[in-house]
């Protein structure tokens, strides 16, 4: 019993003492480096943060002008990790983040059997997804709206990015956005997908309404340096209506929405 009792009051000392060490350390740091504790103090309510990193995730944040959480993101997936928000709407796949050549996407249906206007044949989507777009088309009168593209395998991305060969244009396979179901791209048959499109009526009528039916327009202009990819008016995303009207009307993209309210 007294063995028990003694082992027990060391393990407690230890850590008291590993904490002293903690704050010594993290007083030195500040002392050493001439940074006020109010200034770090922002960080310390996120667990991935280790002040080791502050002049790092400080340049982050400077540079984009963002949050401190949005900072501690970007900082912590600079390299590519898998995809990250899986099995919901949100789900994040860009440069940084990707599936697996083994991901699956479930209750894949053809667009032509429920009467969308398509240009390939090919064409997949979950039945959730379209619905939504059929709905949208439908209530915003866009009858001269087509689907290009939706669902992409791993092997089909494989192909596109072998004959492009940029990845300002086409994704590495597993970094598609069409890998996960819920990415459209949508014009009109004589335009095709070209920033044209950008300048018609029916795309002014999509920028504005989209959101309502839980799409985004995924790759914005001006926000390269946030999604990694060059504009594409053609390229929508559904992630439900909830995030769309959010992110839509503050202008943000889907990294920037992510990264400033979620800790991923």
């Amino acid at each position: 019993m007294k063995k028990g009792l003694i082992l027990l009051l060391l393990s407690v000392l230890l850590l008291f003492i590993n904490s002293d060490n903690k704050k010594d350390d993290l007083t030195l740091f500040l002392e050493v480096n001439n940074i006020l504790y109010d200034n770090i103090f922002p960080y310390f309510q996120y667990q991935n943060f280790s002040y080791q990193d502050y002049y790092d995730i400080e340049e982050i944040r400077n540079t984009l002008n963002c949050s401190h959480l949005m900072a501690i993101n970007k900082f912590k997936y600079q390299d590519t990790h898998p995809a990250v928000m899986r099995n919901t709407y949100l789900i994040l796949v860009n440069k940084q983040f990707y599936l697996e050549k083994r991901y699956q996407v479930h209750n894949l249906v053809n667009p032509s059997d429920y009467g969308a206007e398509i240009v390939n044949e090919d064409i997949l989507l979950p039945q959730e997804v379209l619905l939504a777009y059929l709905q949208m088309i439908s209530s915003l009168n866009l009858n001269n709206i087509c689907l290009f593209s939706g669902y992409r395998t791993y092997e089909k991305q494989e192909v596109l990015y072998n004959y492009y060969q940029d990845d300002n244009y086409s994704a590495k396979p597993g970094h598609s956005e069409h890998h996960t179901g819920l990415a459209i791209d949508i014009s009109r048959r004589d335009i095709g997908l070209t920033e044209h499109f950008a300048n018609t009526k029916e795309y002014q009528i999509l920028i504005k309404n989209c959101h309502k039916f839980g799409f985004i327009l995924r790759y914005p202009k001006g926000k390269e340096n946030e999604t990694g990819y060059l504009y594409e008016p053609w390229h929508f995303r559904y992630v439900g209506i909830k995030h769309a009207t959010y992110i839509m009307k503050n202008q943000y993209t889907l990294e920037r929405y992510l990264f400033e309210n979620f800790e991923i």
